[in-house]
């Protein structure tokens, strides 16, 4: 999901458990939810269509305790690679490769 509140990439622990993400500095976070432990991590981006691709290593968050419904979120860390268009009345988003 892309989400232009969030300020980094989130994982849920299932997934990062399942890549093996290195889980380092230790801290907590606040949500609507309450406050929760997170885990620092870098994982591999690939993002494509066609010819074009889009590969990097990237900072992202994993929180310590599951909860129901979590998903990869992509936030403004991931942003700032692209030029990104939300067009609501078609429901698309476009991601053009900022060079």
């Amino acid at each position: 999901m892309l989400d232009s509140g969030a300020t980094d990439i989130f994982i849920p622990r299932e997934i990062a458990d399942t890549l093996s993400l290195k889980l380092q500095n230790p801290d907590t976070a606040d949500s609507w939810t309450g406050e929760f432990k997170i885990w620092q991590s870098n994982t591999g981006i690939v993002v494509g269509k066609g010819s074009q691709t889009f590969r990097k290593i990237l900072p992202c968050t994993v929180p310590d305790k599951e909860r129901e419904n979590q998903e990869v979120v992509f936030g403004r860390s991931f942003f700032k690679f692209f030029e990104i268009t939300f067009n609501e009345n078609k429901k698309t988003t476009k991601l053009k490769k900022i060079n």
